[in-house]
């Protein structure tokens, strides 16, 4: 169950709003018009107070440390608010397909002089001493 991959309250509570509210998390992302308490800067919507009391409610059940209001808004709200504001991470993995030996062997040879004709400054350019810099 999805209780026991959470790893904190906020995090629960963001796993059950995801769940309680798919229609947030469509093609149409109005997710980005929500937050837990509605208002603020960008006159968002409060999220419905029904599916809200059921996530508050399964969230204190495991967690009975952000029973208390003050709890609940340090801890759970952010990480909601947060959820619903962020954008979608894309998940998908890039399969890159590794040249082959010979380009691979002319790739470095064109990239990359060879390591005779590069020349290293001598260290007391590169890195001077507190004394010499006047501290």
């Amino acid at each position: 169950m999805f209780v026991h991959e959470a790893n904190s309250a906020g995090h629960l509570a963001a796993i059950l709003v995801r769940r309680l509210f798919p229609e947030l998390f469509g093609s149409a992302n109005l997710r980005f018009s929500y937050n837990w308490y509605g208002g603020w800067l960008r006159k968002k919507q409060k999220l419905d107070p029904v599916h809200a009391g059921v996530v508050k409610a399964y969230v204190c059940r495991f967690h009975p440390e952000v029973k208390s209001e003050d709890a609940w808004n340090c801890s759970v709200v952010p990480k909601v608010n947060e959820l619903l504001r962020r954008m979608e991470k894309n998940r998908t993995s890039v399969v890159m397909q590794l040249p082959s030996p010979e380009t691979q062997q002319t790739l470095t040879a064109v990239l990359l002089p060879p390591t005779s004709t590069i020349q290293m400054p001598p260290m007391s350019c590169v890195y001077s001493t507190p004394s010499v810099m006047g501290w």
